[in-house]
């Protein structure tokens, strides 16, 4: 109980402007339990999957997957001349009629 924290067990969490830091144990398997308002701030629920990164100085930052996915949304533009859905569902269609 009386041991130092690493600074890198501390999980930061950033939404808007308002940052808030919370201390949280590492347990013997290296497992950690991410705070509710952590859990809140990103939106994860039970068997979501959150990426981490360790960044200088120690810092570990920690973001949905569905945050990354929402940022990458729109960034590829779509093939000039080409309806990348049509060709989807033309694709399931086909699929569908083969089984």
């Amino acid at each position: 109980m009386g041991q130092a924290h690493n600074p890198a067990s501390v999980v930061r969490s950033r939404v808007v402007a308002l940052e808030s830091r919370h201390i949280v144990r590492v347990g013997d398997r290296g497992r950690i339990v991410l705070p509710s308002p952590v859990r809140r701030a990103l939106g994860v629920h039970p068997g979501d999957e959150v990426i981490m990164s360790v960044e200088t100085e120690g810092v570990v930052r920690m973001t949905s997957r569905a945050e990354v996915a929402r940022r990458c949304f729109g960034m590829l533009p779509d093939p000039p001349g080409r309806d990348l859905v049509a060709e989807l569902i033309e694709e399931r269609r086909a699929e569908s009629r083969r089984e």
